[in-house]
């Protein structure tokens, strides 16, 4: 089994600016010293910060933006990506949502955040996810997991019980 090296990459957010955030992050990319296979572990909401009262202008329609992103990061420079998370637009709902991208550029699995933060009023703006998530990279059975998911143990015994050995948490 090839082993598996976690990057936590943590960024100054600019908040409500996701041009700025993708520019931040692209020369993070371009100063670290990455090894092919690592895996990148992106913060939460890296796209837009907590800016939620302005989901409707800024966030990410359907995620193609931060997908593509995402995907060319991980073909330069040979990574995974746990996504941290973005606000994702999917018709009128908006989701905290993040992405597992491969080497490849592929989208290995999506997580849409099911415990959102009540404190923040988060309810008042995003959707809820509805499922447990799980993948494997390098032959390590993995979750993503966002930020209040913690404060759940079922949750997280549920995802442990199917086998999950590594819980990847943005916050």
């Amino acid at each position: 089994m090839t082993k598996l090296s976690i990057v936590l990459l943590q960024i100054d957010v600019s908040f409500g600016n996701p041009k700025k955030n993708r520019e931040n992050i692209r020369r993070w990319f371009e100063r670290a010293e990455l090894k092919p296979n690592e895996l990148v572990l992106l913060p939460e909401l890296w796209d837009t910060g907590y800016d939620l009262t302005r989901l409707s202008e800024i966030a990410d329609r359907d995620g193609e933006t931060a997908q593509l992103f995402l995907s060319q990061l991980t073909k330069e420079y040979q990574v995974y990506i746990s996504g941290g998370s973005i606000a994702r637009q999917s018709d009128d709902k908006f989701f905290n949502t993040t992405y597992i991208v491969t080497p490849t550029g592929s989208i290995q699995a999506s997580y849409d955040k099911v415990h959102l933060f009540r404190l923040m009023q988060e309810e008042k703006f995003l959707h809820a996810g509805s499922q447990l998530v799980q993948t494997t990279i390098l032959g390590v059975p993995l979750s993503p997991f966002i930020c209040y998911d913690l404060r759940f143990p079922e949750f997280l015994r549920k995802s442990a019980n199917q086998k999950t050995e590594l819980f990847l948490f943005s916050a």
